[in-house]
């Protein structure tokens, strides 16, 4: 640590989350003293803190150019690239770090990190508990190996660690977060709300804790609880069992359907599963949307969107009631074509792209969900257009077009989208 006034400034401005000011600070002093390891390894921190990790990789290269060998530098290093989502980067530079300093604690439960963001829940308990070996009241190693046994469906047991945790730090954000989220996958929504609200008191910019209580909030209907239980189970799965499930699942019913087209006598047992199978696809693209606008429009929960997702509720509900009044025409008029009705289900399924057009992992996936989003509302425009001037065939092959395209939208959203909860 250093001893110069002006960095713990910096130091004690980021340890409130002051990080504009801590910004300041730090990058004075080093316009005199441009080589100092110490300072520039606590703007890479600050600037990693404002998610701009592009610039904080530059800076923590910087600093290990004056000490390639400062194991906390390799550490920094691992985890500004496990925030530009290069996780096997940023495991094999842990491991540097342990390799170099393998008495420090904290390592492993960086370790344990980015072995829960690649799935290998495990791995990740494993190493929390070689960190816990090595200092028992290493925080972000119980948080760690808590989260790793509600993956590991060992709920009991990682309350109990995490209520360890809070003995140590009760006033530690992060944990009451950690616990918030434990509580939401077993089903408590009302607890982890407690605890979401705890932690933003805490720290009222908290992300984690944001997307927590958004999820709590949403979770307090019954219907989209069992909607969360799913997305927690199939976020457990690795990549290439979640793509198994999703095929299978979509086999089954292709099965299903032949059978019973083939044997009418056993339609009415097969139908109920074929509907079944077709409620739950529907739940699965309808549940998101419809629960951000009702977030959006909830008295409290609106606070906790960003500014881009208050636009995507926007519009969602924008083209929830344009496909009220369109259906409301086919039904309500006298017009002899159904292409009103086909613009109106159009509308309903621009939702799925529009609520999920800004989950990007990274501003390129972003740039590409949301160009798929414009490109799939023009469209749907162009069909409704048609439509309006009477050229039904036109409008009826742009419509298709659209369904599969948001068809096809779907697993470009699985794959440039993810979630770490």
């Amino acid at each position: 640590m250093s001893n110069d006034h002006s960095l713990q400034k910096a130091r004690l401005y980021y340890n409130q989350h002051r990080f504009p000011e801590a910004e300041r600070e730090v990058r004075q002093h080093l316009s005199a003293n441009p080589d100092e390891v110490y300072a520039l390894f606590l703007l890479g921190d600050i600037l990693s803190a404002q998610d701009q990790n592009e610039e904080a990789l530059e800076i923590n290269s910087r600093a290990r150019g004056f000490s390639p060998n400062d194991d906390e530098l390799i550490a920094q290093r691992a985890l500004i690239l496990f925030r530009l989502d290069r996780e096997p980067e940023a495991i094999e530079e842990i491991q540097n770090a342990i390799a170099l300093n393998p008495v420090a604690g904290a390592y492993r439960g960086v370790l344990g990190e980015l072995k829960l963001a690649t799935k290998d829940y495990e791995g990740a308990l494993e190493a929390a508990n070689i960190g816990l070996s090595l200092d028992p009241e290493d925080t972000f190693c119980l948080n760690v190996r808590a989260r790793a046994l509600v993956k590991l469906e060992k709920a009991e047991d990682a309350l109990h660690t995490i209520a360890t945790s809070l003995e140590y730090q009760p006033e530690n954000s992060y944990t009451h977060a950690n616990l918030g989220w434990s509580k939401l996958e077993t089903g408590r929504a009302q607890e982890a709300q407690e605890h979401f609200a705890e932690a933003l008191r805490l720290q009222p910019n908290f992300e984690y804790a944001q997307r927590g209580m958004m999820e709590a909030i949403k979770a307090k209907n019954f219907f989209y609880r069992q909607f969360l239980r799913y997305v927690f189970w199939m976020n457990r799965l690795t990549a290439k069992y979640q793509w198994a499930f999703i095929i299978g699942i979509y086999l089954g019913y292709r099965v299903v359907s032949n059978i019973a087209q083939n044997n009418p006598e056993w339609a009415p047992f097969l139908n109920p599963i074929l509907y079944a199978y077709i409620a739950f696809a529907l739940s699965t693209w309808f549940f998101e949307p419809i629960s951000n606008l009702f977030l959006f429009l909830h008295p409290f929960g609106k606070y906790l969107l960003k500014p881009q997702e208050k636009i995507s509720a926007r519009l969602v509900g924008g083209f929830l009631a344009i496909a009220l009044i369109l259906i409301g025409i086919h039904f309500f008029t006298e017009v002899d074509h159904e292409g009103y009705l086909f613009s109106g289900i159009g509308a309903l399924a621009m939702m799925i792209p529009l609520s999920s057009m800004f989950a990007g992992r990274a501003p390129k996936d972003q740039r590409i969900l949301v160009g798929s989003t414009i490109l799939l509302g023009v469209l749907w425009l162009l069909g409704l257009v048609t439509i309006i001037l009477g050229n039904h065939v036109l409008a009826d092959n742009l419509m298709m077009y659209l369904f599969i395209g948001i068809f096809l939208y779907q697993w470009l959203a699985i794959a440039k989208s993810s979630s770490r909860y």
